[in-house]
């Protein structure tokens, strides 16, 4: 068995030196799974992050939601993409212009999305907005604050919830 190995060894001796580690197969699987993975976490279901202590409603349902402009409405105020723009105490805004603020703040982000879409062709407008909102906010107040985004060119309201087990 020893002069196997040796001459073995002689024989690998005396290729070119180097072993060639052929990985355009393997870079090809790792691409596949790279673009399989993104393409799952890329889905059409947005993103909601809401803040400490809110109680999201719970629903069932099988519609998706699709990524759109963010409203909160806490027990605290309004925020737009989480700049606070209305300020309230348990729920009531006890200023009536502060209505004005979220419509300009509203007018603000359409305008941002349109200059975008002006400089990309890839991007469009969208009138979608998500209102994600505490369980516990009076009608009245969501009421208003869709009122003020439908004014503002946002007509396709989607309210954020919890999906419930069935």
């Amino acid at each position: 068995m020893k002069p196997q190995t040796k001459s073995f060894l002689k024989r690998r001796n005396n290729s070119s030196g180097e072993l060639a580690l052929q990985i355009t197969s393997m870079a090809d699987i790792f691409t596949i799974l790279l673009i399989f993975l993104l393409k799952g976490y890329a889905t059409d279901a947005a993103t909601v992050q809401p803040s400490a202590g809110m109680s999201i409603p719970a629903a069932t349902g099988s519609a998706v939601m699709k990524e759109a402009l963010k409203m909160e409405v806490t027990e605290s105020g309004i925020s737009v993409e989480g700049v606070p723009v209305i300020q309230a105490a348990n729920f009531a805004v006890s200023d009536s212009n502060q209505w004005s603020q979220l419509g300009a703040a509203l007018a603000q982000s359409k305008k941002k999305q349109e200059n975008i879409a002006s400089k990309n062709t890839d991007v469009s407008v969208s009138s979608r907005i998500t209102l994600i909102a505490d369980g516990r906010a009076p009608w009245p107040l969501l009421k208003e604050a869709l009122r003020v985004a439908a004014e503002n060119g946002f007509t396709e309201p989607q309210l954020a919830v919890v999906k419930r087990g069935e």
